[in-house]
């Protein structure tokens, strides 16, 4: 990672030093301090996206914003490849990176194209049999769900469905009964993307591992807007994107997988730098010793470039103030919207209500139409039919700003 000085003084010209406050000796951000959320004036910040002033973006959940200095980074990248023939590149640095952001090993770490296709390698690379169990919720993304019904369909593994809208202690206590003789692993989103809920993945992770099954954590929404850790989870895999909270370039994504893994989740699909040697008379001599055995092939360049400076952005800005200020957003809005009393319904639980994401509905009004309403008027929500919740999902981050949320909570009391 470039250091906190470099960095800041890199998007220099696009105006960063006139975002962040001094501190209180007046002399500036010191390098060797991280900048802490005191010291940033957070409401300048939406400035360093190229987001339209008349836009009130709330469906980060879906994409994210790319900052400036991202879109200025994929830019460079490519005129850089373009002008000096470069094939590649940047690799290694952004493995590094995602490792470090994580709190992974580098050897743990592979780089996928979206969370999709993480979660086909761990699905297909887990050595299930007919007949093997495997848990799922019913808040799936398409890309998760979709995933292991297709195994289900094409080799007779069994799905079985916990529904997870409930208290986290309530959670815990439902997986915990629907664990079979059977079960063999636990699928299931770390914040699911229809209502937003922080599902308590430690502690799941550590009853699947004293089950001695498989946890497999679809984490879409988590880096970026959460300071996750991996090790501390304690997940077998964690699937991720990079054009989601962590704002970087669609077209990104990362699948962990712990070491102790490697030879667990077999390699389905392999290319160049898979392996340590092949011939076409011999075959596979065998497979690389990290996670590199799961990807291969051309990747763009210009979009690793990307990524990389959207870490360094929220590495400078910093993980934990960035979940304060998102989490303070959306504690906002929840504040207004308990204020309607009966006229809506809140379906994030109260104590599962720890990051960006908030889903209510209105009781007598059509959640649809309302989105849409609001769409025509450049305030963009998500409504979400998803496993029948009828509900609108709202996300909100770094760009978005507490006068963006009053206004909203002014027209959702219109409505």
């Amino acid at each position: 990672m470039a250091n906190r000085k470099e960095f800041l003084g890199s998007i220099g010209a696009l105006a960063i030093g006139t975002m962040l406050s001094r501190n209180s000796k007046g002399n500036g951000l010191k390098e060797e301090n991280p900048i802490v959320e005191n010291e940033i004036n957070w409401g300048n910040i939406p400035a360093l996206f190229s987001l339209k002033k008349d836009i009130t973006f709330l469906n980060n959940g879906t994409n994210g914003i790319s900052p400036k200095p991202v879109l200025a980074a994929i830019n460079n990248s490519l005129n850089n490849s373009m002008e000096n023939g470069i094939y590649g590149g940047g690799k290694k640095e952004l493995v590094k990176k995602l490792a470090t952001f994580i709190g992974a090993d580098i050897e743990e770490i592979a780089i996928t194209h979206n969370v999709t296709e993480g979660n086909n390698i761990v699905c297909w690379g887990l050595p299930l049999k007919k007949g093997d169990e495997v848990l799922i919720t019913d808040q799936e993304h398409v890309g998760n769900a979709l995933v292991w019904l297709n195994r289900a369909k094409l080799e007779g593994i069994v799905m079985k469905k916990i529904d997870i809208i409930c208290s986290g202690e309530e959670l815990l206590d439902r997986i915990k009964r629907a664990i079979g003789p059977k079960t063999r692993a636990i699928t299931l989103p770390h914040i699911p993307c229809t209502n937003g809920q922080v599902n308590p993945v430690k502690e799941i992770c550590a009853l699947a591992k004293e089950k001695g099954i498989y946890s497999i954590i679809d984490g879409a929404h988590g880096p970026g807007m959460l300071n996750i850790d991996v090790k501390d989870m304690g997940c077998d895999a964690y699937v991720s994107c990079g054009h989601k909270w962590m704002l970087g370039p669609a077209g990104t994504g990362f699948f962990y997988v712990k070491k102790e893994m490697l030879d667990t989740v077999q390699t389905k699909f392999v290319g160049a730098y898979c392996d340590t040697g092949w011939d076409i008379e011999t075959g596979i001599k065998g497979y690389v010793d990290n996670a590199h055995r799961y990807y291969y092939g051309t990747q763009s360049a210009a979009l690793f470039g990307g990524w990389s400076a959207a870490i360094d952005f929220q590495n400078a800005l910093g993980k934990e103030s960035i979940e304060s200020y998102v989490k303070g957003l959306s504690t906002s809005l929840r504040e207004g919207l308990m204020q309607l009393g009966s006229r809506v319904e809140i379906n994030t639980p109260a104590d599962l209500h720890l990051g960006g994401i908030i889903g209510f509905k209105f009781k007598e009004k059509d959640n649809a139409q309302f989105v849409t309403q609001l769409r025509k008027e450049k305030t963009i929500l998500r409504y979400v039919a998803e496993s029948g919740l009828n509900s609108i999902r709202i996300s909100t981050h770094l760009y978005n700003t507490k006068e963006q949320v009053n206004s909203l909570l002014e027209k959702i009391r219109n409505y």
